[in-house]
């Protein structure tokens, strides 16, 4: 817990901001799902008064059952008029995770970007199945990976005219 406290946008006896505690509760999620907890939730109140310039925050945490990795279920929807490119076993190897790994959001928001990098696909979504998820104790969660492949070869012609009038 004390990692996932450390150096928050709100500290004791500092000016109480609503952004920054807004911040706060962001920063403490991520931290969060990507630690294990991916139905994590923050609750908060403040009671403020001007009259003393005191302000008081509450933040309660629910993290859920920690998880781990379960099935990852791609499907992917080929070229209208062609077959599947990319090979299943590709895709898996590209993710970066795989089932038993801890559930970590930010390898999920990375397995999303290396399949928009290879320029294979038009649609790339990566999400956990929370209604895999169980309700108590150590659990896992299914992952389903969407993709919708396009063209695997392109050409992209341009040309350009400039002048150091920063005219173009």
């Amino acid at each position: 817990s004390e990692r996932i406290i450390r150096d928050l946008p709100i500290k004791v006896g500092e000016r109480f901001d609503k952004i920054a505690m807004e911040a706060t509760r962001d920063t403490i999620l991520r931290r969060l799902r990507n630690n294990g907890y991916p139905a994590a939730d923050l609750f908060r109140s403040y009671e403020s008064d001007s009259a003393t310039r005191v302000a008081s925050v509450k933040l309660d945490v629910a993290t859920g059952p920690r998880a781990h990795i379960g099935a990852v279920n791609i499907t992917v929807t080929p070229r209208e008029g062609a077959h599947e490119q990319i090979s299943k076993s590709q895709v898996r190897k590209t993710l970066g995770f795989e089932p038993g790994d801890l559930y970590r959001e930010r390898e999920l928001e990375d397995a999303k970007r290396a399949l928009y990098l290879s320029d294979a696909y038009r649609h790339v979504e990566v999400r956990p199945d929370t209604a895999s998820l169980a309700p108590s104790g150590d659990s896992t969660i299914d992952v389903n990976v969407t993709l919708a492949e396009t063209f695997m070869r392109s050409l992209r012609p341009s040309f350009g005219w400039a002048t150091l009038d920063c005219f173009r």
